[in-house]
């Protein structure tokens, strides 16, 4: 069967940031992931600063990917000077973030400024008995106003005025609280959903104070999966983060494309058309509703390995880049502005093989799949863009064609296609609008066997239409013939 594909006349969201990779520098650092002996986090990841041949392969890099947003981990621990107000400053992690602060301004990326957990001496201290062995245990600050006037008003006074590093326009303080151990109080006193919600009090009355509020937005929640979003939670306990912050952020890990049988690892699983399609359609509009943007902070999968059993290389293969990919593509249809896969770099040794990328000895080494898979994504989908899904006539409950109809910040369009199915070529005709002259179009292919494959030439069918044959478990990019990728703009 054919499958005839036509373009949504009305966009489902802005990708205001475009497509992007988390960069944790605390890798090695130690701190909160370095509490349990399952995270040593011992092996480098990013190049030492004295590295130049590593630093260049690195700038080539991103160069290649094109990054529209970068989340950038810094590890609060080192920068806590010991006094209120006072900063370290001197830190490798401030000096990486400022060689990749001046690559960021040169090609338009915004950089999300990201804690990640609360500095230990500003945490309630740890109840006997919370700590279950592994490294969930992250305590919330025991005082919101000192931890945010102390702390991180004066971090981010030292990043943004006297580092003056202007591509870093978001800050999140706490990854993926309130749902697995990570930001707790003790014995739940005070109530942590409340608390949470004074720490964003504290923190917007602290960068108000300093002067630093119309210089970075902040973000709220961070939390994995639609279905544990605790927005209606906090309506329902009467508070709300909406006063204090100027969007929301989500993570993605557990879908499954609508095909697959669940793996028995006990893992809060949902199928594409359930978590993304429906789930977080509905949480993007009521964030929409709210006045703020939803963006994905961080896209990966773990059913294709990882976890309790798993296989900790499961992230390399090319099943699970492409089910990353087309999480992020739904979200866009679903109203997803856009976000970061996890991860850029990563030791490989320490929970799973998701880096996109290693620098070792001057070199960069890609990882096949997800890097060739996402790089698709992250060179053709420019920060502005607005999104508008494919709509197709396929049949049955399970359909294997999904894709976007992209308009860049340019007014150049570019096709963005995955067909999932594992073993079967699908058939797609796409009908063109009325305005779109271009006879040739330019054709991207990244599937299970072609690993770079060579620009080819797909031509218009008549009648405004353009038809082509995808294969099995393909990412497909179709751009006009002879156009460029949008240039980078600085960021101001």
């Amino acid at each position: 069967m054919k499958i005839r594909l036509s373009i949504s006349a009305t966009p489902s969201v802005e990708l205001r940031y475009g497509v992007g990779w988390n960069w944790a520098d605390f890798l090695g650092s130690g701190g909160f992931y370095a509490r349990s002996s399952i995270y040593p986090l011992s092996t480098p990841c990013v190049p030492e600063l004295h590295d130049e041949a590593g630093w260049r392969a690195l700038m080539a890099t991103l160069d290649d990917l094109r990054p529209g947003f970068i989340r950038f981990g810094l590890p609060p621990d080192p920068h806590a000077g010991g006094a209120p107000g006072r900063i370290v400053t001197d830190t490798v992690h401030l000096a990486r973030l400022e060689r990749l602060n001046e690559w960021a301004v040169r090609n338009g990326c915004t950089i999300m400024l990201d804690t990640f957990f609360i500095p230990a001496c500003y945490e309630f201290p740890v109840p006997p008995g919370v700590s279950d062995g592994r490294n969930c245990v992250n305590m919330a600050a025991a005082d919101n106003d000192a931890y945010a006037g102390e702390f991180i008003a004066p971090l981010l006074r030292h990043v943004l005025v006297e580092r003056d590093l202007q591509a870093v326009r978001l800050f999140n303080p706490v990854n993926e609280p309130l749902i697995y151990g990570c930001y707790q109080t003790p014995g739940n006193q005070p109530d942590v959903f409340l608390h949470y919600v004074d720490m964003y009090r504290a923190l917007d009355a602290s960068l108000r104070r300093a002067g630093l509020r119309e210089r970075v937005q902040v973000v709220g929640i961070d939390g994995v999966e639609a279905a544990q979003f605790c927005l209606e939670k906090l309506d329902a306990l009467g508070a709300s983060l909406d006063p204090y912050v100027d969007a929301y952020s989500i993570h993605f890990y557990f879908e499954l494309f609508d095909w697959m049988t669940p793996p028995r690892r006990p893992f809060p699983w949902k199928h594409l058309r359930d978590g993304v399609d429906r789930d977080s359609a509905r949480l993007a509009r009521l964030c929409r509703e709210r006045g703020k943007p939803l963006f994905m902070a961080e896209a990966g999968t773990f059913a294709f390995g990882m976890g309790h059993g798993g296989d900790p290389a499961g992230p390399t293969r090319h099943e699970a880049a492409l089910l990353a990919a087309e999480t992020v593509l739904r979200a866009w249809n679903a109203g997803v502005a856009g976000g970061a896969f996890w991860s850029l770099f990563n030791s490989n040794d320490a929970d799973g093989w998701w880096a996109t990328v290693q620098i070792r000895d001057g070199r960069a080494l890609p990882a096949t799949h997800p890097y060739h898979t996402y790089r698709l994504l992250s060179r053709h989908a420019r920060p502005g863009s607005t999104a508008h899904p494919l709509v197709s006539n396929e049949e049955g409950a399970v359909h294997h064609v999904h894709g976007t109809w992209l308009v860049g910040p340019e007014s150049s369009p570019v096709v963005i296609l995955i067909n999932d199915h594992f073993t079967e070529t699908q058939t797609v005709e796409l009908a063109l609008p009325p305005d779109c002259g271009a006879a040739q179009w330019s054709w991207l292919s990244k599937d299970a066997v072609r690993i770079d494959e060579p620009p080819r030439t797909l031509a218009e069918a008549g009648s405004g239409r353009l038809s082509a044959e995808l294969a099995p478990m393909s990412l497909n990019v179709w751009r006009p013939a002879g156009a460029r990728l949008s240039q980078p703009t600085e960021t101001r």
